[in-house]
């Protein structure tokens, strides 16, 4: 069988540039995939007792991830953050949240070959808590 090598000599040629000129393009066999948040749930709102409140964000981890980045921020398209992160699959999140504010999160998986996409966008707020009536017992 004849091979055409005057079409394969291009392709290769072709490859090797867009490897060079875009490197995101081409991705890594090995490369973490993204992972899935777990909670809080996607529109979670929680009510809080504490001016100050946390809330514990969790995720999936993901085969051959050796670590995880996190981001938070007010805004969906992420163009300021509030806070970001690098570490395991949880991560208790605390500093100056706010009561009434839509938070969005998301993460993305890290190893030696690359970064994975971003997961889905979450996000969460903060609501008080309502009181509880303790006096007078009875309306008598």
């Amino acid at each position: 069988m004849c091979r055409n090598k005057s079409f394969e000599l291009p392709v290769v040629i072709f490859l090797l540039v867009a490897m060079i000129l875009s490197p995101g393009l081409v991705a890594k066999a090995d490369a973490p995939v993204a992972p899935t948040l777990v909670s809080p749930a996607n529109n979670a709102v929680l009510s809080v007792t504490s001016e100050q409140p946390t809330v514990y964000l969790q995720w999936n981890s993901v085969v051959g991830a050796t670590s995880y980045t996190l981001e938070v921020s007010e805004v969906s398209d992420f163009s300021t953050l509030v806070f970001s992160a690098t570490g395991s699959t949880s991560y208790w999140l605390s500093p100056q949240l706010e009561l009434g504010v839509r938070y969005y999160w998301r993460v993305r998986s890290v190893n030696n070959d690359g970064v994975s996409p971003w997961s889905a966008v979450y996000n969460f707020e903060f609501i008080p808590k309502a009181p509880v009536l303790v006096s007078p017992t009875s309306c008598n």
